[in-house]
């Protein structure tokens, strides 16, 4: 008797201990225990395909804390040696690249039949009340799945998703699963409010109205590449600068610039564009430093950007020796250092960079807020078909 209500104390433990560590141990991922825990009779065995499910499992990493309890033979089974508790562990990697652990908790007896998976899972039936419109369905779902709701339609609404209270405050997630009865409320929503809820269009610049650049002008300035001047005006024919055109390119990296030191004689850390322009250096995007000098205050030239554009899509990787052009004679192409040559040659190939009317370059010519957006928005253009 103390013996059984030792491990009736321990399976109160256990119980307690099991959510947490299957929630942390599924973080990211698709493989998971069937059972948190169950029971095998002395002597018997069980498929590890039954016990564990998902893309990916590796049997070889499931260990048994007690093997005296349970063993695991011929890489796929479990054998129940002897009464006891033992622990199966699944070590993995969650989203975010941190080890952590599945666990699963076997009681062995001698007067318990071994847990019958299948039907015992087919059994294990919930229900989900619907409620919406004034009116409840009911569907039926098996226990720890995610549940199939019925597609959603009404004439001048917008279904916005499954609450858990009738106040609308804690929506369903897609891959939410549930484990027991369930009272659900669904929520229309206007298309006005829908429509509210859409990305806000770029700001419209008092002076882009007209202007040649206008569609590229907006596009950068929606992705966020690109500020105004002010609230109302984006100076489309200001110069860039070296220094604005390094805070464009460091924007261009969704995932951050990361930690970099700046060594750089002209350029104080706590300047707008310091963290774009060590990241820069370090990738080998900025190369022409000067004796230690940026020089951020410079007008920027038609060949620098073609450079920091052509050592940008180099730093990513880009595929682009597929495509086939033939590139023009610019009658200025004497005045191109080797590496601009190289460069304005790649951009023209990928539509990013053009030349002028009369055939040539203007490789040294300043480029104003209007034609820098229009490389952007080209360099855009490419990524994304790259990315399709």
């Amino acid at each position: 008797m103390k013996m059984r209500a030792l491990l009736s104390s321990i399976i109160i433990c256990i119980v307690m201990l099991t959510s947490l560590c299957f929630a942390v141990g599924s973080t990211g991922s698709t493989i998971k225990f069937t059972l948190e825990q169950f029971k095998m009779k002395v002597g018997s065995t069980q498929g590890l395909a039954a016990v564990i499910s998902g893309t990916g499992v590796d049997y070889s990493k499931i260990t048994s804390s007690n093997e005296s309890v349970l063993k695991i033979i011929d890489g796929n089974t479990l054998k129940a040696v002897s009464s006891g508790i033992s622990t199966l562990t699944y070590p993995m990697r969650d989203k975010d690249g941190k080890d952590v652990s599945l666990y699963c908790y076997v009681e062995v007896t001698r007067d318990y039949n071994t847990y019958d998976f299948v039907n015992a899972t087919n059994s294990q039936k919930i229900i989900i009340s619907l409620n919406i419109d004034g009116m409840t369905t009911k569907i039926e779902s098996a226990k720890a799945a995610i549940p199939t709701f019925p597609e959603m339609a009404k004439k001048g609404f917008v279904f916005d998703g499954w609450y858990y209270e009738d106040t609308y405050v804690t929506k369903v997630k897609s891959d939410q699963r549930f484990n027991k009865d369930t009272d659900l409320y669904g929520r229309w929503i206007t298309e006005e409010e829908a429509n509210a809820r859409l990305p806000k269009a770029a700001p419209m610049y008092e002076d882009v109205v007209e202007h040649w650049a206008r569609n590229a002008i907006e596009s950068v300035s929606y992705l966020g590449l690109f500020k105004g001047i002010n609230e109302t005006q984006f100076g489309p024919e200001v110069h860039m600068t070296r220094a604005m055109t390094i805070a464009v390119i460091g924007r261009l990296e969704e995932s951050g610039l990361g930690e970099h030191k700046l060594d750089v004689k002209d350029v104080v850390d706590t300047a707008y564009y310091a963290p774009a322009l060590a990241w820069a250096i370090d990738n080998k995007i900025v190369t022409d430093l000067d004796n230690g000098n940026f020089r951020p205050n410079d007008d920027i030239s038609r060949e620098e950007v073609a450079i920091y554009m052509a050592n940008y899509i180099k730093y990513k990787a880009y595929k682009t020796e597929s495509k086939v052009v033939i590139l023009p004679s610019f009658s200025d192409a004497s005045s191109m250092s080797k590496d601009g040559k190289e460069a304005i040659d790649l951009l023209y190939t990928l539509n990013i960079m053009q030349g002028n009317p009369d055939n040539t370059f203007s490789p040294k010519a300043p480029l104003t807020r209007a034609q820098i957006a229009q490389i952007f928005f080209n360099f855009n253009n490419f990524r994304m078909k790259y990315k399709g």
